[in-house]
């Protein structure tokens, strides 16, 4: 038995995807988890949050055809792909080594690096490296976690390293890049106004 989900917005009106049974169940209990946090532990619930839609989009991602998979040429097949970004978005708040990847696609270490890299273009580090921006992007605008709260909850090891990460992909601070986002206007330096 399947439970349709329709995604209103970014799809045409007959798009549809399918998500069986076990993964509706698994959302449904994230989110219900979520609404009795929400009152006593507002972090909690948007951690929740967070993962229910990490899920969901791990589901909606699994749905559509894989453009990348072609396996003739050594790439990972649909299955594993979905396994190895599920497994990724389900842990990106740890530290995901690569043999426990290579686990989740029942390859060896080896192989599976060269897969993951014809299938995504990137390699594994790299890969999970932009995922965890995108998550601490969405976490700057959407919560008032600290930077620190948000590095640790994004899966990097302190603050700093999510600074160093930050500024080496977007080329500004995470606390310029959420300071101009919120508050809609380029930022300016005050270290270049006169003193």
């Amino acid at each position: 038995m399947s439970a349709m989900l329709s995604t209103p917005g970014s799809l045409s009106t007959n798009e549809e995807f399918r998500v069986d049974k076990i993964s509706a169940v698994t959302l449904l209990k994230l989110l219900h988890a979520a609404g009795r946090e929400v009152k006593r532990d507002k972090e909690r619930a948007e951690n929740l949050i967070g993962r229910a839609s990490a899920f969901l989009q791990a589901e909606i991602d699994r749905s559509l055809p894989e453009t990348s998979n072609d396996t003739a040429t050594g790439g990972l097949p649909a299955w594993r792909i979905r396994r190895v970004r599920l497994y990724i978005e389900e842990h990106l708040h740890e530290p995901i080594r690569l043999e426990a990847l290579s686990a989740e696609a029942k390859f060896s270490v080896t192989h599976f690096s060269r897969s993951f890299k014809r299938s995504f273009g990137e390699t594994p580090h790299s890969y999970i490296m932009q995922r965890r921006l995108e998550h601490a992007r969405h976490l700057m605008l959407m919560t008032e976690e600290s930077l620190s709260e948000i590095a640790l909850t994004c899966g990097f090891a302190d603050q700093s390293h999510l600074n160093r990460s930050f500024r080496q992909s977007i080329k500004q601070s995470p606390a310029a890049w959420r300071r101009q986002r919120l508050q809609g206007r380029p930022e300016t330096s005050s270290r270049n106004a006169p003193a």
